[in-house]
């Protein structure tokens, strides 16, 4: 994931903490399986942006 830093174990209970690589902004992000389609959800203070799990595999 982007960002200089990160904590958690990426569920909705436990997110990832993450900062911008500047590092001025921080936001959570976690995957959630449950969603139809599964999600990689990113939170950002009320935003929450919502991308296809898939994403992951598509990196590579």
């Amino acid at each position: 994931m982007a960002g200089k830093s990160k904590s958690g174990e990426g569920t909705r209970e436990h997110p990832w903490h993450l900062k911008t690589p500047i590092g001025t902004s921080e936001f959570q992000a976690f995957r959630d399986e449950a969603l139809d389609p599964p999600a990689l959800v990113v939170k950002s203070g009320s935003t929450e942006l919502r991308y296809h799990l898939r994403c992951i595999d598509d990196l590579h």
